[in-house]
């Protein structure tokens, strides 16, 4: 019975998309089939209608999706979930196949379909308001996208004001050793969530929090108040912004130089005009007015050590180079001596 459900849905839902396009594509047809309008106004015209019957077709398949979430699952409810004992599972793998009309008329390459047009909008966040979902003023959801799925069970996911969460994982569900359980997720004011930030079933996030980059928070914990954690699990870090400004370092012009007939001429630093094109090395900016570099020390300690290493190959090889320049100097003027000797 499930499969004969499944399948006939499926064919319901292509037949559904494809319907978008045929009907626009009739309508210009019967719009008037006496005088032919150039191609240029065809193509104009079958765009219009297309977005116009691609739009109403967008809100009968996120109504579709939204009415029938409440009538086949209801509102969901903290607490275990057996396989074998609440009939919620079925009911959840049902509602699933029904909202594949919304992943029908979005882009092939997401699996969440319609959403990922309004996903970073405030429609987004009354999209999940609609499915029971507890979320404040000025909230981002999900700007580049969710982190697998999106909230699989918004009415158990509380977001505070001013929250932002980016390309993350918001789960309520957990499915260990086959028991299958329902827990709440907190997200206080303010509190951000990175790219690839999991919080986990049953966690917990304080106000004014950080979960910074490929950060998991198990189920159970909490990440207290104007706190920054990371790691796969989590653990509390300091502030990056305070760390990068213990560490920052002002840069230093160590030189210029112009090529000359003898050589090379080191120039007076503050003489120098460097422009914004990468030249070779660590830390080195083209100079428009002079053939050569000028170079610049770098903020991170490591990476000025490494510049240091650099400039200090440069300096030999202008010393080798003048050096160069004015062996044939001397060659040249000493050949000319001996060619101005009367014979």
């Amino acid at each position: 019975m499930h499969v004969l459900f499944n399948t006939s849905w499926m064919i319901v839902c292509v037949a559904f998309r494809a319907m978008v396009m045929l009907g626009a594509l009739i309508t210009i047809a019967h719009l008037d089939a006496k005088h032919t309008p150039p191609l240029a106004a065809v193509y104009g015209i079958t765009l219009c209608v297309f977005v116009v019957y691609h739009f109403v077709a967008s809100l009968m398949a996120l109504g579709i999706d939204i009415g029938s979430k409440w009538a086949v699952i209801g509102r969901r409810v903290v607490g275990p979930q057996a396989w074998d004992e609440s009939p919620y599972c079925q009911r959840w793998q049902i509602y699933l196949n029904l909202c594949q009309i919304v992943r029908q008329l979005g882009p092939k390459s997401q699996d969440y379909g319609l959403l990922s047009f309004i996903q970073g909008s405030i429609y987004l966040v009354w999209y999940f308001r609609l499915m029971g979902a507890k979320i404040g003023d000025a909230v981002c959801l999900y700007p580049t996208g969710p982190d697998g799925a999106m909230m699989t069970e918004p009415e158990l996911v509380e977001i505070g004001d001013g929250s932002c969460i980016d390309k993350s994982s918001l789960i309520c569900h957990i499915n260990t050793r086959g028991e299958f359980q329902l827990n709440q997720l907190l997200v206080g004011a303010g509190a951000v969530m990175r790219d690839r930030s999991r919080l986990l079933s049953g966690a917990l996030m304080e106000d004014h929090a950080t979960l910074l980059e490929h950060c998991l928070i198990l189920g159970g914990d909490t990440v207290e108040e104007d706190t920054f954690w990371q790691g796969w699990p989590a653990e509390q870090v300091e502030d990056p912004m305070e760390t990068e400004k213990e560490n920052d370092v002002e840069p230093v012009v160590v030189g210029a130089r112009r090529r000359t007939a003898s050589g090379y001429q080191v120039l007076d630093p503050e003489g120098g005009f460097p422009m914004m094109g990468v030249g070779i090395g660590t830390g080195m900016k083209r100079d428009r007015s002079y053939s050569d570099f000028s170079l610049i020390s770098l903020s991170s300690p490591r990476r000025k050590n490494s510049f240091n290493r650099t400039a200090a190959g440069f300096s030999r090889h202008r010393v080798r180079r003048a050096q160069s320049v004015d062996s044939r100097g001397a060659l040249n003027q000493r050949s000319r001596s001996l060619l101005s000797i009367p014979m």
